[in-house]
């Protein structure tokens, strides 16, 4: 096997449910009611469907195959929602103990006992871990051709372009475990061997390097010696790397680890020498015959001395590549001595004397990681529900509302009314005419009879003069009623005024906080849900302009008629 394929991490159906586990929480913060489409039917139906997508993410049948990192993607982005609106809950209702199997053990014949920790973040991590094992078994699968480098075949380039891929996909979901695990708070000491960060460490090395040595199979017929230098140093020093992230560590110790690290070493040993190979040739063309000799006895010290001890321990595979290179090197140094011993004479510098190049960064030749990128899913479980808090609150503002405004209408409508029927009941009419005939000279008062007098228009305007003045509080208390009702209305307006104002402030909200967090704000939009108090307030602001329109009617109706009340009033006084 010319790469390394890193091992599922088996999952373990949690029994009750996760579905069971999570609706007790759900229920207690969000409720059936909290929409008007969270019904039961439809909380059951997500919460099927999310258990459904568990057991596809826990059970991948070929891990060798691309599509095996679906489901896992599916999970995943399901999960990440969720995290935030139902594991962030109180611990007490939702601890979910998410139960994994290690992927490595300490030695060949421990038994992979699963490891069961209540946080969402272990259940994240070993999702991620397995879709790194999904694309590094890809990877491994696709680069098996044991054609040199010069006979490639299309079909052989193209497969190791896409074990590159794919070795790029794992090192960047490593990447990502890593650091959401140390942002987790979950002590390391918790954790498994291939969860700890060493291992991650040396998984994400790796993988740069495999995809490096991808990289290397196409590009090293094609390339000049010097920038295959380059190259042949990255992929050497990233193996290193791999090797020096356990080294000291009983992680190293354990018996799967153990063959890693004499495979790293010898991919190490191996691309070391191709390094130091390619960079003879480039001294032997400047004319530096000393430097040539000294690097092509270094990479048959790489071949022969330093990889002695571990060959016994690597697969035919890799010992095939470092035979195989043995024997370009050998007779070039060979030749290489004669030819500075009979020709050029030069001194050979010593290996710790020999000049080494600038490196060069596994992005730059394309066998960087690649950035890992959850995508959206099409469909986001539990999206209508609201939570119950908000609801109430939502529902308490809403019947506060409609409770002011029916409030002011109906103070607006009494009003409205109270002033009709003063103007009605005082006979407007029958005042003005009694203020004009009590503003006309008296004629035979003491000559008429007390029954006609009672009878007489004059006795009736000044009964109406006396009602207005009296009872109804004269043109004053009219002058006053106008004012409240100017003062009711502004306060009306002011008031929806205000309502608009924070609709209008929390939409800004929401808008802001789609712009930053993209997909991952998945709230119903503010437009939405502001959408029926909107139209409340249109429909009071209108009921407010028809009464305001009257308010105005009768204003004006009054003050046409103001000096003749007036009259009236100093008929009684």
């Amino acid at each position: 096997m010319l790469l390394l394929a890193l091992p599922l991490r088996p999952g373990a159906p949690l029994s009750p449910p996760l579905s069971a586990l999570l609706a007790p929480a759900i229920l207690a913060e969000y409720g059936l009611d909290s929409s008007s489409s969270s019904s039961a039917a439809v909380l059951h139906r997500d919460l099927a469907t999310l258990d459904h997508l568990r057991d596809a993410a826990v059970s991948l049948a070929d891990p060798g195959l691309p599509a095996a990192a679906e489901p896992l993607s599916a999970y995943l982005a399901q999960l990440a929602p969720l995290t935030t609106r139902f594991f962030a809950l109180d611990a007490s209702s939702s601890r979910v103990p998410f139960s994994w199997r290690p992927a490595l053990t300490a030695t060949a014949t421990a038994k992979r006992k699963p490891l069961v920790l209540a946080d969402v973040a272990y259940e994240r991590a070993s999702l991620l871990f397995n879709l790194a094992a999904v694309y590094s078994t890809v990877a491994a699968a696709s680069f098996t051709s044991s054609e040199s480098v010069a006979d490639l075949s299309d079909a052989a380039s193209a497969a190791a372009k896409t074990a590159c891929e794919f070795s790029r996909r794992a090192a960047g979901v490593i990447a990502t475990l890593r650091s959401d695990l140390k942002a987790s708070g979950i002590p390391h000491t918790s954790l498994p061997l291939d969860l700890q960060p060493a291992t991650l460490t040396l998984l994400f090395h790796l993988h740069r390097a495999q995809a490096g040595e991808c990289v290397w199979r196409t590009a090293a017929g094609a390339m000049s010696n010097g920038i295959l230098t380059k190259i042949a140093a990255s992929i050497a020093d990233e193996y290193a790397a791999a090797v020096d992230a356990v080294k000291g560590t009983q992680i190293a110790e354990s018996d799967l680890l153990k063959h890693w690290v004499n495979h790293l070493t010898a991919k190490h040993l191996l691309f070391a020498a191709h390094a130091a190979h390619r960079r003879a040739s480039v001294d032997a063309e400047r004319g530096l015959h000393g430097d040539c000799v000294a690097r092509l006895r270094l990479a048959l010290s790489l071949l022969q001395q330093r990889a002695a001890p571990i060959l016994k321990y690597v697969n035919g595979a890799v010992v095939a590549q470092l035979r195989a290179l043995e024997g370009v090197v050998a007779p070039a140094f060979t030749q290489a001595l004669k030819d500075n011993d009979l020709v050029y004479v030069q001194p050979e510098p010593s290996p710790a004397d020999l000049v080494q190049g600038p490196g060069i960064k596994p992005d730059k030749y394309g066998a960087g990681e690649m950035e890992f990128v959850l995508l959206p899913p099409a469909t986001v479980l539990f999206a209508e529900l609201l939570p119950l808090d908000a609801h109430r609150i939502a529902t308490d503002y809403a019947n506060r509302r409609d409770e002011a405004a029916d409030a002011l209408a109906h103070a607006a409508t009494r009003s409205v009314a109270n002033a009709s029927a003063a103007l009605r009941d005082s006979g407007v009419p029958g005042l003005l005419a009694a203020a004009q005939d009590a503003a006309a000279p008296p004629t035979n008062r003491a000559a008429t009879p007390g029954s006609i007098v009672a009878g007489s228009p004059r006795a009736v305007a000044q009964d109406r003069a006396r009602e207005f003045t009296v009872t109804m509080g004269g043109a004053s208390a009219f002058e006053l009623q106008i004012v409240n009702l100017g003062d009711l209305a502004a306060r009306c307006g002011a008031m929806m005024d205000e309502i608009l104002t924070v609709l209008d402030a929390e939409a800004a909200d929401d808008l802001a906080k789609l712009q930053q967090f993209g997909g991952r704000w998945d709230r119903t939009p503010s437009t939405v849900l502001q959408r029926s108090m909107r139209d409340r307030i249109v429909e009071l602001r209108r009921k407010a302009n028809v009464a305001r329109q009257s308010d105005g009617f009768i204003r004006d109706r009054y003050m046409r008629e103001l000096e003749k009340l007036r009259l009236l009033e100093s008929v009684h006084t």
